[in-house]
């Protein structure tokens, strides 16, 4: 039986972007560089990951300042030169090719012209995570290797094959360059997560709302997430000592919100559960969990697609656990959801309206 592939690989002829480039440099004394460097750092090469201060090769003593190409021996420096003896121009030949250059760079020359650069994409771990346009399909594999190429950070790009459409919001993907392992660890809040991005839902760029949630929680809340996913929010919010009941549908989230709350130490502080949303909150308004969990206090709903339909289950909270909510205070509940009115009164109003048709008391 043929093994599947463990990497994606596309040739590039690098040799395309060779080039040299001959400029000036400054032949001084090591102990002039400090001074010379301060004074005409406007007028020095500037190009990443190279210094513009080379050791002479005949004279240990002796440093070459490397100026910027194409501007000429610019008067101020010129007029420097003519006060010292020691001091002189030499010819400098810049050597740059494929290394040199940034990926959108290199992908305007590779690419036919009426053919988009692709111009950022979601880094999770050292998986980088596009969405081409139709007229980029064809040249997937090109870009992404391009994109591996020039992002040392990275281990795989995958594309977007479609768009979340089913039970566990996971994405369709194909691995257009670099090794087809999907699972990475991904760092965010002094956290480390470790996933696979084929099998669970993850969004870095909630990162900025989950550092606000986290400012509005006390720590002596009781926090309920009903879909946690990984646990992006359930962990970091359990290292800072809240105490959370952490809950997601998917068997591979809990398998990897399990493991992620040993790896960063918060088990104590961490429940977890694989349940039905309404069968979790059903479950957590009882005394069937530990004292220290309840009264939950706050309770976090970030499906933004399905969210507002689960509210149903906070009607006659106290009814349903007496024992628990007779006299405890209602938890703050912060719900997400979508909505396409045309200005943000619009869509607030329509998100009320159909919270209310779920919660008969809301107001």
């Amino acid at each position: 039986m043929e093994k599947a592939p463990t990497e994606v690989k596309t040739p590039i002829n690098r040799s395309l972007f060779d080039r040299k480039t001959v400029t000036k440099s400054v032949r001084l004394p090591a102990k002039d560089v400090d001074s010379f460097v301060k004074t005409f750092r406007g007028f020095l090469l500037n190009r990443e990951r190279r210094s513009n201060v080379l050791k002479c090769a005949d004279d240990e003593n002796c440093r070459l300042v490397v100026l910027a190409p194409g501007a000429g021996v610019p008067p101020e420096v010129q007029a420097w030169l003519g006060e010292r003896e020691s001091t002189r121009l030499e010819d400098y030949e810049i050597l740059e090719g494929y290394d040199d250059l940034q990926y959108d760079v290199i992908l305007k020359q590779l690419l036919p012209p009426d053919v988009i650069v692709p111009h950022g994409f979601e880094t999770i771990g050292d998986v980088a995570l596009l969405n081409l346009r139709d007229t980029q399909l064809a040249h997937k594999n090109l870009i992404g290797q391009v994109i591996l190429d020039r992002t040392p950070m990275l281990r795989t790009v995958v594309m977007k094959a479609e768009a979340l459409s089913n039970q566990f919001r996971t994405p369709e993907l194909e691995v257009i360059a670099g090794g087809t392992s999907l699972e990475t660890v991904h760092n965010e809040g002094k956290c480390a997560f470790a996933l696979d991005v084929g099998r669970v839902y993850w969004n870095s760029r909630l990162q900025n709302e989950r550092d606000r949630i986290l400012k509005l929680l006390p720590t002596k809340a009781v926090l309920a997430d009903m879909f946690c996913g990984i646990g992006p929010l359930a962990i970091r919010a359990a290292k800072k000592g809240i105490r959370v009941l952490a809950n997601d549908l998917n068997p591979a989230c809990y398998e990897y919100l399990k493991k992620n709350a040993s790896a960063n130490k918060v088990e104590d502080h961490l429940i977890p559960y694989c349940l039905d949303a309404g069968a979790f909150l059903d479950l957590i308004s009882t005394t069937d969990i530990p004292p220290e969990y309840r009264p939950f206090t706050h309770v976090y709903m970030n499906l933004p697609g399905d969210a507002i339909e689960f509210l149903y289950v906070f009607q006659g909270l106290r009814k349903k656990a007496p024992e628990v909510w007779a006299t405890a205070e209602l938890p703050l509940i912060m719900v997400y959801g979508f909505d396409a009115g045309e200005t943000s009164d619009a869509c607030a109003a329509n998100l009320n309206a159909r919270i209310k048709r779920v919660l008969r008391d809301y107001d």
